[in-house]
């Protein structure tokens, strides 16, 4: 299901389309709040991230769903660029994981992007840059993770979003 596009408007739908680098704050059993980088997964509005599932971050989203991500611009680039989404976070089942009509994003996380691929020639821009029979056995170790729950993939629901700069704290000067 798409997110509704008044939580996540045309202009910051873009930026995150354009944009991976990605942040997720969690909290920790204490409610201190902790930083992940990750590899984030984004379609039709909707916002995935896949993990181990003996990690902390998972640990972290079973205990309390409450996420915060941060998109950024790449660290190379000469301006800093960012996105806030601020929401809760779902464990998708692996049935649903690996349903065959997953959403696009669903797909994405889940790595095998290769599904009904039976040769190169089926889908040459999908090795361009890979030996065809590495992503093959990367898709079907991916699958085998996620059906022994060793990987799981998490839904991001913002019921905020915002561009950095327009980040206030009520009651805090902004720093100019």
């Amino acid at each position: 299901m798409a997110n509704d596009e008044h939580v996540i408007p045309d202009d910051v739908d873009q930026f995150i389309a354009a944009h991976k680098r990605t942040f997720m704050i969690t909290r920790r059993k204490d409610g201190s709040p902790t930083c992940h980088p990750m590899a984030r997964f984004y379609a039709d509005r909707s916002y995935y991230m896949n993990m181990y599932a003996s990690s902390v971050k998972h640990a972290n989203l079973t205990r309390d769903p409450r996420v915060c991500c941060l998109v950024t611009t790449n660290s190379d680039e000469p301006e800093l660029r960012a996105v806030v989404l601020r929401g809760t976070a779902r464990q998708l089942p692996g049935a649903e994981t690996l349903a065959r009509d997953a959403p696009e994003g669903v797909v994405l996380a889940r790595g095998i992007g290769m599904e009904g691929v039976k040769s190169v020639e089926d889908r040459p821009e999908k090795f361009e840059h890979e030996d065809a029979e590495d992503m093959f056995k990367r898709a079907a170790v991916m699958v085998e993770r996620i059906r022994d729950e060793v990987r799981v993939l998490w839904q991001v629901t913002p019921v905020e979003s915002a561009w950095l700069e327009d980040v206030r704290t009520i009651g805090e000067p902004h720093a100019s």
